[in-house]
């Protein structure tokens, strides 16, 4: 899809939607990758306190409808991206990449649920506020 680069730059707060998702699993020694339909309720990420050298505040609205907060660990915030991450890596490890002079943002997440292995890419669009 087209799209309409959004600096968000000098942000205090930025917002991403992601509409589509990709996912891979590990099933019965089998590797299966899958894209969904588009959903019908994207989810939201806003990603707060981005002034924090360290610490970034993640609130986020899934297909399910409900806001879940959770703290993020800074690991880059240079002139061209913010990299965050969230989780252990015990159960999960999310990566959130805000690419800020295009307002575009890649998240990805890795699970092992009862050992089974799976991930979900997605690209989305940003606003600041």
């Amino acid at each position: 899809k087209s799209f309409v680069e959004n600096d968000v730059s000098s942000a205090t707060q930025i917002t991403c939607t992601y509409p589509q998702v990709l996912n891979v699993n590990y099933l019965n020694n089998e590797i299966s990758h899958n894209i969904p339909k588009a959903e019908t309720n994207p989810m939201i990420f806003t990603f707060s306190k981005l002034d924090d050298p360290k610490v970034g505040q993640l609130s986020y609205l899934d297909s399910t409808k409900s806001i879940t907060n959770v703290p993020l660990f800074k690991i880059t915030d240079d002139q061209e991206k913010l990299v965050y991450i969230d989780g252990t890596g015990e159960n999960y490890l999310s990566t959130h990449t805000i690419y800020k002079k295009a307002g575009v943002s890649t998240y990805t997440k890795t699970v092992s649920l009862l050992g089974i292995p799976s991930g979900t890419l997605a690209m989305g669009s940003c606003v600041g506020y």
